[in-house]
């Protein structure tokens, strides 16, 4: 995080300091601005773009106001800045288009008057079928056919429907229990229950087919055979609905507790009758073509009936919230299930009341809030589940190693885990702007949104700037920032244990693909801003001035950076010595080089220092390292036997390499001690030398009391004697040697 943080903040710098660089040498070379002073020179406020889809105003007339020119005939020399509209005029006449209407009250297309004269007519009808059998019975044997026909051929329908319902529904039910598929319990259930729709379609479908021939063909269109035609397609549509609700519920495709899941199912099957009965008798009203004022009085009815569903949801609350997933791998979910439970009592009743207000008239408003918010809500359920469905898929593609895999294979499991995150982190983004973007835009929000986002509010010179322009330059760095963690990622996991790349090379590839896709973005970020690139080329001409006065040092450690990373003398993971400081290689940057010493701080050593100077690399071509272990032992210890006990100390180490093996030299013979020289080899990478030298210092100690040899340790005698004639030397207190004084010393 620390580098990501350094780039990015040398990434947005710079960019603002060559935004302002570029901007400034083109408003320098624009006439017309009064030389010494920004605010002689007078501005008029530019009318907002004519259209919508205008991206920038630069060809605009009105935000390039002509300037009265100076007196002196002197161009500007400073910057001229503006502050322009923001378009909400645009943004509101857009408004305006899409809510046109929207609380406009439509009528209800029948009048009560209508009515009464219906229902008079309704009781003369019942009055003539009273006579019916009598006229009946009068008819020829022709009408009395042609009368019976319809019922019969209805009477037929009904009873194919029966037979037709029963035979089917007993092969369906022997098909889908010899499903079983091997992928998920999931899987199979859907497939089994598709079977189950389709068998319940299947006879009503046969006699939809039977009722436009041969019925409607040999009695040309009659009125009865288009009414039977209706009533079956309507019964197809409530069979399909009613079949995939109890498939569902009961199938287990969707896991609710069974007294949850039957009520819920039963409220369903419920609904679904009253609203295709509904159906049923519009159609049949619309065939016959029964006068409008009945047809719009019948759907006044069936709204008003569609009001009591949301309330009747009121008491099913449980079974309701059952339907959503309990948990789900989604860092939004928590928060979405969470807001409709505390206001799913809210959501009903306001439901309630939206369908109250449509059956009043209020149709528009009443289907926007309605239909949009609950797409809203279902979009956002359907989001969430595709992305705990990709976290999942993330998860088994992910091998988990065990805990004794070697150190190689942790580092790769390490960088499969950042790969998982960093595509995770891009669905959460992809999820997040869909949302917002699919939100706007069912709100009819998202054009107007548009028109303030490209209108520029801020003129700099020849530069314009908008909030989309603000907003694709964010879209760009964090663009830049994630897709960089994500190619990192993907070379590190994917393409370079693919094609053995060394830990150096593929740091120093990491690092040029950093700089490159940095640079790109840096461009595009400045062409978002309005910048011209044809500009550039100044710059990069005064950058050239600067770095022949002031910026040499930062341009050979930039050289010598990029000599390291293609050289390859220190790479990313080496261990080095550098001026006495010994540490692990933590970064080989373009400026510095970054090294952590055993003493856990971080120390930053300019390139340049790196290539010129002398330095120790002891993983350059080798891990292996030979220490040095000094060891006296007592004159009546048997060499051979020290040399064993020590070559067994070493062999019993974990951290010595067995090849080359431990050796053993007897050095010298001292004072008090005959001294000898362990020498072996071990892993730089596994342990310090300082740390191994200590470990070992414990293991000669213990391994020598064991085979009782003696470790020495310095004597000095004194032995005093008289001369001939003399006198013995007593020495009393206070006088003669002192302690430790050696000169008399026989």
């Amino acid at each position: 995080m620390p580098a990501v943080s350094r780039l990015l903040t040398t990434w947005i710098t710079a960019s603002l300091v060559v935004a302002a660089t570029l901007v400034g040498c083109r408003a320098s070379s624009t006439p017309g601005i009064e030389s010494g002073s920004t605010d002689s020179a007078p501005t008029t406020v530019p009318a907002p773009p004519s259209s919508p889809t205008n991206t920038s105003m630069s060809s605009s007339p009105s935000t390039n106001p002509p300037t009265e020119a100076p007196a002196n005939g002197k161009k500007a020399s400073r910057l001229k800045v503006e502050t322009l509209n923001f378009g909400t005029a645009e943004a509101y006449r857009a408004l305006q288009n899409n809510f046109d209407g929207f609380l406009e009250r439509q009528p209800l297309g029948f009048s009560w008057q209508s009515l009464v004269e219906f229902r008079d007519e309704a009781d003369a009808w019942l009055r003539r079928s009273q006579s019916f059998p009598t006229r009946l019975a009068d008819m020829s044997p022709v009408g009395v056919v042609g009368t019976t026909l319809p019922l019969v051929i209805v009477g037929l329908f009904v009873c194919g429907f029966s037979i037709l319902s029963r035979q089917v529904g007993s092969i369906t039910h022997r098909l889908q229990a010899r499903i079983h598929l091997p992928l998920s319990r999931w899987t199979t259930r859907l497939l089994r229950g598709s079977v189950l729709v389709v068998g319940r379609l299947v006879p009503v479908g046969v006699l939809l087919v039977a009722s436009y021939f041969p019925v409607q063909a040999v009695f040309d269109r009659a009125l009865w055979t288009r009414l039977i035609s209706e009533t079956l397609w309507v019964l197809l549509a409530y069979r399909g609905v009613a079949s995939v609700i109890s498939v569902t519920i009961s199938g287990r495709i969707i896991e609710l507790p069974d007294d949850e899941g039957e009520r819920l199912e039963r409220a369903g099957i419920a609904g679904a009758r009253i609203a295709f009965g509904f159906i049923l008798v519009l159609a049949l009203f619309e065939t016959a073509q029964v006068s409008d004022d009945l047809s719009h009085f019948g759907r006044f009815l069936f709204r008003c009936t569609f009001v009591a569903f949301p309330i009747y949801c009121y008491f099913l609350r449980v079974a309701v919230l059952d339907l959503l997933p309990d948990e789900l791998d989604s860092r939004f979910y928590g928060v979405y299930r969470q807001f409709v439970e505390r206001n799913f009592n809210v959501l009903m009743f306001g439901t309630a009341a939206l369908l109250t207000f449509r059956t009043a008239g209020f149709f528009r408003a009443s289907n926007f809030l309605l239909v949009r918010g609950y797409a809203i809500l279902g979009m956002m359920l359907v989001v969430f589940l595709i992305d705990a469905g990709v976290r999942r898929l993330l998860r088994r593609r992910i091998d988990f190693l065990a805990p004794d895999e070697d150190r190689e294979a942790v580092l790769e499991q390490t960088d499969r885990s950042r790969l998982s995150r960093r595509v995770q982190q891009l669905v959460t983004v992809a999820i997040v702007v869909a949302l917002v973007v699919a939100t706007l835009d069912l709100l009819l929000l998202l054009e107007p949104a548009l028109i303030i986002l490209r209108t520029p509010f801020l003129a700099i010179g020849q530069a314009e700037i908008s909030f989309l322009s603000i907003v694709n330059l964010g879209f760009i760095v964090f663009g830049t920032v994630l897709f960089v963690k994500l190619l990192r990622a993907l070379l590190n996991s994917r393409i370079y244990p693919v094609l053995e790349v060394d830990v150096g090379v593929a740091y120093a590839i990491n690092t040029i693909l950093k700089y490159i896709v940095g640079l790109i973005a840096f461009f595009l970020g400045i062409s978002a801003l309005g910048v011209d690139l044809t500009a550039v080329t100044v710059v990069l001409a005064s950058l050239g001035v600067g770095i022949g006065f002031g910026l040499q040092t930062l341009v050979e450690n930039l050289i010598s950076g990029f000599i390291l990373l293609f050289g390859r003398s220190v790479q990313k993971g080496d261990y080095i010595t550098v001026e006495g400081t010994y540490g692990q290689v933590d970064a080989v940057g373009a400026r510095s080089v970054v090294i952590k010493t055993p003493d856990n701080y971080e120390m930053l050593i300019p390139s340049k220092e790196i290539v010129g100077g002398r330095i120790i690399n002891w993983t350059y071509e080798d891990n292996s390292v030979r220490a040095s272990l000094p060891v006296g032992v007592s004159y009546d210890a048997d060499p051979e036997y020290v040399k064993g006990v020590l070559i067994d100390v070493c062999n019993r180490h974990d951290l010595v390499l067995d090849t080359p093996e431990p050796r053993v030299h007897l050095t010298d013979f001292g004072d008090n001690s005959v001294n000898f020289e362990l020498l072996f080899f071990f892993d730089c990478r596994d342990i310090t030398e300082r740390k191994l030298i200590g470990e070992m210092n414990f293991h000669v100690w213990h391994a020598l009391q064991e085979a009782e040899i003696e470790i020495p340790f310095p004597q000095r005698d004194l032995h005093i004697k008289p001369n001939g004639d003399e006198e013995p030397l007593e020495l009393h207190r206070g006088e003669g040697l002192e302690s430790g004084d050696t000169s008399k010393t026989g």
